[in-house]
């Protein structure tokens, strides 16, 4: 009897699963824009993925996080670190052996970065068609701002200091940092007629988040 019940909540979870990953990867359609903060909330940060069923689309963005410290001293004052890089390494020790748990947190920092910084395809699409008078804002105003999204947007920053405080736990004794900060900088993907060009420059956003408290029960990802 209880493996029948097991059975039956694991075809639930798949069937839900699958149901919410296929509307996610379909063109926009109406019952997508509906349901848009129910399936995006559902899918970012882990599961995001950058293509669409039949038309895949290339990587047009790519992004590099940096977290800085304030550590204790003996004056009142902290000391503030430089900019550290946590994207690189993660990037090549993933490209070096991919079966190692180094290719999820690379997705999870990924997936919390863009959850941030890039708001849903859908969202960008109706707000375009509302500059362009094609649209009545009002009627698309609970999807473009609604509490999900600004929800989702709280839990991304939340998993990206997270992150960073648990990879900078193994660099600097816990005990000596007081605050960290993250930088966020996203870097427009070279476009291949520029490729031959040693003069052009892509385009970079960068996000400051705020400083933030240290937590010391989070675990060192090394």
């Amino acid at each position: 009897m209880l493996r029948k019940i097991l059975f039956i909540i694991l075809g639930v979870v798949f069937v839900f699963h699958f149901i919410i990953t296929s509307l996610y990867n379909l063109p926009i359609n109406p019952l997508k824009i509906k349901y848009s903060p129910i399936i995006n909330g559902y899918m970012d940060p882990i599961f995001t993925q950058n293509w669409r069923l039949f038309a895949p689309d290339p990587v047009t963005h790519g992004n590099q996080v940096y977290i800085r410290l304030k550590l204790k001293t003996g004056n009142k004052e902290p000391k503030v670190t430089g900019w550290i890089d946590l994207t690189s390494f993660m990037i090549k020790r993933n490209q070096e052996n991919r079966f190692t748990p180094y290719n999820r947190l690379v997705r999870i920092q990924r997936g919390a970065v863009n959850a941030m910084v890039r708001r849903d395809e859908i969202i960008n699409k109706l707000s375009e068609k509302i500059k362009e008078d094609d649209l009545d804002r009002n009627k698309y105003k609970n999807i473009i701002d609604n509490d999900l999204t600004r929800l989702q947007t709280k839990h991304a920053k939340k998993m990206v200091n997270r992150y960073s405080q648990a990879y900078v736990k193994n660099i600097y004794p816990a005990s000596k940092i007081e605050a960290t900060q993250v930088l966020i900088k996203e870097i427009e993907a070279v476009p291949y007629s520029k490729k031959q060009n040693s003069n052009y420059k892509p385009k970079e956003k960068v996000v400051t988040l705020d400083w933030v408290p240290y937590q010391n029960d989070i675990a060192p990802i090394f």
